[in-house]
């Protein structure tokens, strides 16, 4: 960040107030530090004709902001800790939190008025308020109200409202302290949580000293028990759960609202304990609301206002509980003492990532682990703030290889992992997807060698759960068929972790099918049968082989390689003939794909004769015999090849997709990173006179999105553009111009930047001024052919640095040296080099390289690589010369 800071907010007044409160602090604590405001209008601002449920909740008020963090265009953002959505993204942490100003929520009459008027609706858009307020106001009407303060305020001026519900820490901070005609006690009126704190979010990674002393202790402590309670009840801006915590006597005190939506009732209760305890407060409060309502409840639809209070000083199973909760209608209206009704504070507080409490007299009592569990998950700014107080665990199944056979739900929540614990069948492709930054744990399972046992696998994703964090099992095929996801489940249920299941297609069905076998046809079966193939070591089968070749359908056998001569024994036995057709099918999906076809009894002898690998299934069943019919996989173009390309981390690889269309495995390595200059003062000085311009000059697709993105924040449009020419160095950047409906006047017949200076040389005009705005290594051929013209004027700007990338997950060198790659794709000289800075030692003249251009085969030769160029630099020329090569390999086989 250097000396100069740049601050996200919203360009409400309100927002901006808030944002100035930070940027004041840090001036006053840091004069050395230039700070400085980005104001923006968020999604959330500009649709006030619908309730945040009906458009997509809280978040829309931060993406705006978030993106901003992400694209380095600012520093931090500031925001309403109650208008932030319950998770947060790992890369963009809570770094501070304010000194909590008042959190009540008030009553606001229209102007001149001493009272409110409930002839007119009340203005209040959250459902939590109104269940509140109804007990309060039994004859008010509600009605759904938008906009900033200023402008809500004005609504009510005008005679549309009677009254509004509005938050006293917003009027405040705006002067309006005048306004507020009453405050609601916290009893009264349960806040959302994080009513009155600010907080301020930064990017993962970065150096925030210069906050400290901003936070509070109490409010951090506030934020993660009430974010929690809420986090736990799946609560949302469409959801009414509140909650509020407060210190007392050293203690936090926290009281929630738990509201069930199928009998519109409500409970609310509260406990406390330490502030290191604070997520496991939160948690345990909610569920046990949760679980005391269940017990309960009475049916009766329309039952408003059920209030149960928690004495914290109760005992976990009091003797006189079931009169203290029951109410004289039979609901859970009452006083009295706490019931868990066998809920321990200790399963309470496992989800959370807070381990050792336990329930008590006196509130919450605890065990010495408890007092670091704040640490556990903990980002590098702000302890427990990284990952949510909850931790979950997803059972994700990635399909049989071809990432093609992922499943969207699978590939959406990996993104989103902060722990991912994944098998040996996992196809690289997919495991190419896991986040930056996401913890792995390889457990390597494959036929008689795990890295772990299974019993010690549980315990992980018990663990990593409890710290807080997003897990993600990763496993090979489906989760539940014969990859012992019941087993896991056990454990996680046991301990009250939330967990999902997200399938996956099963190589049982997927594997035949691009071997061109059917695993049913209506001519030669009616049922398939998928069968373990595995089996403990020196122990018999425990499988009915009769019973299976009584069914006459498709069997299919997984895990059975090792196995296979016992398999075909026992189906013999059983009665099979000695003719049915068999056939087993290694790695599937993938280049390394292959196929033998015999029959039962002469199966075992083929694969000793041609050999296999694993993993591979084995199919038995008539419709084996379709194979050779059938094959559709082997007959494209580039089957049976691996082909690694290279690519920035940041983009989507157009070059792997058309590689895969044609039948190779792609195996994707993000081989450079390109990171935006900011603040960049050169680049803004040049938008600020892009009138005196008569060329500008892109050389990437990434340079066109970076200028684009800094135009924006100038809040200039194309008409900024309209007395400059384009250039664009080829194909690809010259898309990313029309995507932004601009065409490149200028595009050359060579795509490298010698030829696109060459070419623009010829039809510059003496005196003539150019924009470049392009990556900080940029190619100095282009400057020397621009500079042969008489008093050209050249603004080469660099608008962002490439950083080579590295990563653990794959062993490229190893798969090079087995020859398992066939051939790496380059787009770019930079990929080269970073491609080489991700496989030290490997021996080069090993890689067979496909290069987009002469520059990029250049740093290819220099590195000792066999190299070869396409016919043009475009992306369909570089994959028609693999085809080619592919062909050529095959014509001389």
């Amino acid at each position: 960040m250097e000396n100069k800071i740049v601050i996200g907010s919203r360009e409400s007044r309100l927002a901006v107030i808030q944002s100035e409160m930070v940027v004041d602090y840090i001036r006053k604590q840091h004069p050395e530090y230039t700070v400085s405001l980005l104001t923006m209008k968020t999604t959330g601002d500009m649709i006030l004709d619908r309730t945040l449920d009906k458009v997509g909740g809280k978040g829309l008020f931060v993406k705006e902001l978030d993106k901003a963090l992400l694209d380095g265009r600012s520093d931090l953002s500031v925001h309403s800790l109650k208008d932030m959505p319950m998770e947060v993204p790992a890369e963009l942490p809570l770094v501070a939190f304010s000194k909590r100003e008042d959190p009540r929520d008030v009553l606001v009459f229209p102007k001149g008025m001493e009272a409110p008027d409930f002839s007119k609706p009340v203005g209040c858009s959250s459902l939590r308020r109104i269940l509140q307020l109804r007990e309060l106001f039994p004859e008010a009407e509600f009605k759904p109200v938008r906009g900033n303060v200023l402008t809500r305020l004005r609504k009510l001026d005008d005679g549309e409202y009677g009254a509004l519900v509005l938050a006293a820490a917003g009027l405040k901070r705006l002067g309006l302290e005048e306004r507020i005609g009453r405050y609601f006690s916290v009893e009264e009126m349960l806040p959302a949580a994080g009513q009155g704190i600010l907080v301020v979010q930064g990017r993962k990674g970065e150096d925030y000293s210069f906050l400290e002393g901003f936070g509070e202790e109490e409010s951090l402590a506030a934020a993660l028990a009430e974010r929690a309670f809420v986090r736990e009840l799946d609560g949302g801006c469409s959801s009414p759960v509140a909650a509020h915590a407060q210190m007392k006597d050293g203690k936090l005190f926290l009281q929630g609202l738990y509201y069930q939506e199928k009998d519109e009732a409500f409970l609310k209760g509260y406990t406390e304990g330490r502030p290191e305890e604070a997520e496991a407060l939160g948690c345990y409060l909610a569920r046990t609301l949760r679980e005391l309502y269940e017990k309960r409840r009475t049916g009766k639809q329309g039952m408003i206002g059920n209030v149960l209070v928690l004495y914290p000083g109760a005992e976990a199973a009091g003797e006189h509980a079931e009169d203290a909760v029951c109410g004289p209608d039979g609901g859970l209206a009452g006083k009295g003492g706490l019931e868990t009704g066998g809920l321990e504070m200790a399963n309470a507080a496992e989800g959370c990532g807070q381990v050792g409490a336990v329930a008590g007299k006196g509130g919450l009592e605890t065990v010495p682990d408890m007092a670091n569990a704040a640490e556990t998950g903990s980002s590098e700014a702000v302890p427990g703030l990284a990952a949510p107080a909850c931790g979950k665990v997803w059972l994700v199944g990635a399909g049989p290889g071809d990432p093609g056979l992922f499943t969207l739900k699978g590939a959406a929540i990996l993104e989103q992992a902060e722990v991912v614990v994944y098998d040996a069948l996992v196809g690289q492709s997919i495991l190419n997807r896991i986040p930056e930054g996401a913890k792995l744990i390889n457990v390597g399972k494959r036929a008689n060698h795990h890295t772990l046992p299974q019993e010690e696998i549980n315990q992980v994703l018990v663990r990593e759960a409890k710290a807080g964090k997003r897990v993600v099992r990763l496993k090979g095929g489906d989760p539940f068929l014969f990859g012992r996801g019941g087993e896991e489940l056990e454990l996680l249920t046991a301990n009250q972790i939330p967990y999902e299941v997200v399938p996956g297609v099963t190589s049982a069905i997927a594997v035949p099918a691009y071997n061109g076998i059917p695993v049913t046809h209506r001519d030669f079966c009616s049922s398939l049968h998928i069968i373990t193939g595995h089996k403990r070591k020196g122990e018999a089968y425990n499988i009915d082989f009769e019973a299976l070749v009584r069914t006459k359908g498709t069997l299919v056998f997984l895990m059975g390689v090792t196995a296979l001569p016992d398999i075909c024994e026992g189906l013999l036995k059983a009665g099979m003939p000695a003719d049915m057709p068999a056939a087993i099918l290694q790695k599937g999906t993938t280049a390394g794909q292959k196929r033998i076809v015999a029959t039962v009894e002469t199966l075992e002898a083929e694969v000793r004769r041609q050999g296999i690998e694993t993993p591979a299934i084995i199919v038995v069943g008539k419709v084996c015999a379709l194979a050779d019919s059938f094959e559709w996989f082997e007959k494209q173009p580039l089957a049976g090849k691996k082909i690694l390309v290279t690519r920035p981390k940041e983009l989507i690889s157009q070059m792997a997709s058309k590689l895969r269309e044609k039948g190779a495995e792609v195996l994707e390595l993000p081989a450079i990173k390109t990171v935006p200059i900011c603040p960049n003062e050169a680049l803004k000085g040049a938008i600020a006179h892009l009138s005196e311009y008569q060329w500008l000059v892109f050389t990437s697709p990434m340079g066109v999105r970076i200028f684009f993105d800094a135009l924006k924040q100038e809040q200039k449009d194309l008409r900024a553009l309209a007395g400059a020419k384009i250039a664009a160095i080829g194909a690809g950047t010259g898309r990313e111009l029309k995507e932004r409906n601009l065409y490149p006047d200028l595009i050359p017949e060579i795509f490298d930047g010698e030829a696109l200076g060459k070419a623009l040389a010829e039809v510059l005009q003496s005196g003539d001024k150019v924009l470049i705005p392009r990556a900080a290594i940029g190619n100095q051929e282009l400057i020397q052919a621009l500079e042969t013209v008489p008093e050209v004027c050249i603004d080469d700007i660099a608008t962002y640095d490439t950083v080579y990338e590295t990563q653990s997950l794959i062993d490229e060198k190893a798969e090079f040296e087995a020859g398992h790659i066939d051939y790496a794709v380059f787009t770019s000289a930079s990929t080269v080099k970073g491609f080489a800075a991700a496989v030290p030692g490997l021996d080069f003249s090993k890689v067979h390289a496909v290069c987009i251009g002469r520059q990029t085969k250049a740093a290819a030769d220099a590195l000792g690589m066999k190299t070869y160029m396409s016919e043009k630099a475009t992306m369909d020329s570089v994959v028609a010369c693999v085809e080619n090569l592919c062909q050529k390999e095959t014509f001389c086989g």
